[in-house]
C-alpha cells in the first residue's frame, strides 16, 4: 500500500467515521484529562491523538489511541511537543520529558 501524504491523512479528520469517533470519544469522557489530573473539571472539546498514526488508519480511528482535551491544554501541549522537537533535533531525548497518558502527536481535530 503507498504511503498517504500528510494533506490525504489530514482529510480523515472531514469524514463522518471520524466525527462519530469524536462525538463518542467526548460523549464518554466529557471532561479534559489533563484538568482531570490536576483536580479541574474543564469541558473537553478537543479530541487527540495519544500516540502519532504516522498514516496508520487503523491507528487513526482507533478510539483507544484519542484523548479529550479542552483547548488550553492542547495549547500547552502543542508548545510542549514543539520544544521536545527542537531538543531531538539537538540529539536529546524526549523519552522522560513526555508522559504516555499525555498526546505525543500532533494530531488535533475540533480546534
Amino acid at each position: 500500500m503507498p504511503q498517504l501524504t500528510a494533506r490525504q491523512q489530514h482529510t480523515w479528520y472531514s469524514t463522518p467515521r471520524w466525527a462519530a469517533l469524536r462525538g463518542q470519544a467526548l460523549a464518554s469522557d466529557p471532561f479534559c484529562r489533563r484538568c482531570l489530573r490536576l483536580g479541574r473539571r474543564t469541558r473537553a472539546t478537543v479530541v487527540v491523538h495519544v500516540r502519532a498514526h504516522h498514516g496508520s488508519e487503523a491507528l487513526f480511528f482507533n478510539r483507544v489511541n484519542v484523548s479529550p482535551f479542552c483547548p488550553a491544554c492542547v495549547d500547552r501541549l502543542d508548545a510542549l511537543i514543539e520544544r521536545n522537537k527542537r531538543r531531538v533535533v539537538a540529539g536529546k531525548s524526549i523519552d522522560a520529558a513526555t508522559d504516555t497518558r499525555e498526546p505525543v502527536g500532533t494530531e488535533v481535530a475540533g480546534k
